[in-house]
């Protein structure tokens, strides 16, 4: 149920904004990546004879622990935010997409949508992730509104979001 739900966040939440410093996430990521695969480990090494299988499925369970771990991080970093945020807007200069393919047991290819922005005061990031009916709706020239949230747990986000008219 977890990769689920880790997946989940991944693909609704943070695949639609841009984060920036998110260091201390992923050092609390890969603290409990660390802890579990020594959890692990030595519960194995006291019930049974350690073989390079068990260390090998010790170190998968860490890396598997801090991916789960980061998504949620991020997840809760965006979902909890409730502080005040700052924004600017900018043009649009172009319209791009991408495919991406999520390997695992069934392969699936998804495309996502950007848009190009120009130079502004909040950062120095100018690609966006849009939705698909923004992403048809944006010419260059148009405008937008880059948002950036502080961050419930620190790491702060952008959000890119169309002027309606």
């Amino acid at each position: 149920m977890l990769p689920f739900w880790s997946i989940f966040l991944r693909l609704s939440v943070t695949e639609r904004v841009v984060f920036r410093n998110t260091w201390h996430l992923k050092a609390i990521s890969a603290g409990l990546g660390i802890w579990a695969a020594v959890k692990h480990f030595r519960r194995e090494k006291k019930y049974r004879d350690m073989g390079r299988a068990s260390v090998s499925l010790a170190v998968i369970l860490g890396i598997f622990c801090f991916g789960i771990c980061h998504s949620v991080l991020l997840g809760v970093n965006v979902l909890t935010d409730v502080r005040e945020a700052r924004q600017t807007t900018v043009p649009v200069i172009r319209v791009e997409r991408e495919s991406r393919t999520i390997y695992g047991r069934v392969t699936r290819d998804y495309t996502a949508y950007f848009a190009v922005v120009g130079e502004n005061d909040l950062t120095e990031a100018r690609k966006f992730p849009v939705n698909k009916t923004d992403y048809d709706r944006l010419e260059p020239g148009d405008e937008v509104r880059i948002i950036l949230h502080p961050g419930a747990l620190g790491a702060p986000w952008l959000e890119c979001v169309p002027v309606v008219e």
